[in-house]
């Protein structure tokens, strides 16, 4: 009779502690492989919650489906992830204040991973503060029934968007320069740098320098002849991983002819400069973290024109109009 007695005890026992043992666990509503679901999990271990992820019923958050886990698995929270294309939304069910918490954030192109790690961090903050937050005490037996206040509707609390960033960009590569009045093309190397503001407005800075250049050659001698560009534009830059961008800026061209040994021209240095009204477009595939491969696009009209003379008799012009095309690599941060 003892024996029987102490088995009922420790029955009663464990299903009371069953019933109360997990006050720090927390279901996780989400599609098998999810990377938000599994981000949820993580940043759950690290509050001090016990994860259990299970699947959902279907693409609704439902309620009654959010309340029925939270009394079946015996939870502190219930938290179901709804993805789409653009955005995802966290729904969380406190087992203290009974009230519905919305945290949601709308995807930044090319930003999914970051937005991901902050969404499941603002949910599991919501979450921790809920179950921090004392159960309500029910309402007096004694209490009239018509004078009881009418229980609050759920609400709904909103994770703002992570607010805007600027981001920068630094690039080198080869371009080459091209000109219909007779020059040759021209290699230069490159050098830019973006700013891209939260607007996506951006500022852009260049500078090609030359590697090699171009012999022009008549009767009367032969030069040759280098350019370089310095640039400053602004413009606009689209999201996502190809991050492209149009721009329009002004610049500055040094051109440089310089006679070979061929009398009179030997040893004799001419530079001539001028303004640059120039538009841009780029954009970058990229290759892994941080680093990707770029293509940029330059066209520019100079004032004043550029020439090379012999005897005072002009054989080539150069940069009315000029096109520049580079390829290279960038970093972003």
């Amino acid at each position: 009779m003892l024996l029987a007695w102490t088995l009922a005890l420790i029955a009663c026992l464990s299903l009371s502690i069953e019933a109360h043992a997990s006050p720090r666990r927390a279901v996780v509503v989400a599609p098998p492989g999810d990377k938000l679901g599994t981000q949820l999990s993580s940043e759950l271990v690290s509050a001090s919650f016990e994860p259990l992820v299970i699947p959902p019923p279907g693409s609704v958050v439902a309620r009654a489906f959010l309340e029925s886990a939270l009394r079946q698995y015996q939870a502190a929270g219930v938290l179901q992830v709804v993805s789409g294309a653009t955005a995802v939304q966290v729904w969380v069910w406190s087992n203290t204040q009974r009230e519905l918490v919305l945290a949601d954030l709308v995807y930044q192109p090319g930003d999914e991973d970051t937005d991901r790690s902050l969404v499941a961090v603002r949910a599991v903050e919501a979450l921790r503060a809920a179950a921090a937050s004392p159960v309500p005490a029910p309402p007096s037996p004694s209490a009239s029934s018509s004078s009881a206040p009418a229980p609050p509707p759920p609400s709904s609390y909103r994770v703002a968007q992570r607010p805007g960033r600027s981001s920068f960009l630094v690039a080198a590569g080869a371009a080459m320069l091209l000109s219909p009045g007779g020059i040759g093309p021209l290699l230069n190397g490159e050098i830019q740098a973006q700013v891209r503001m939260p607007s996506s407005l951006l500022v852009r800075l260049l500078a090609s320098l030359p590697v090699t250049h171009a012999d022009e050659s008549s009767a009367a001698g032969t030069s040759e002849a280098s350019a370089t560009l310095l640039s400053a534009g602004v413009g606009l830059g689209a999201g996502g991983s190809t991050r492209g961008y149009a721009a329009l800026g002004v610049g500055m061209l040094r051109f440089q002819s310089k006679g070979t040994a061929i009398a009179p021209y030997a040893g004799h240095v001419d530079s001539a400069y001028a303004c640059l009204m120039l538009a841009h477009v780029g954009g970058r595939i990229p290759l892994v973290p941080w680093v990707g491969l770029r293509g940029d696009l330059t066209a520019g009209l100079s004032v004043p024109e550029l020439s090379v003379h012999h005897a005072q008799t002009k054989v080539a012009t150069f940069g009315r109009p000029l096109v520049s095309t580079s390829v290279g690599l960038d970093v972003v941060w």
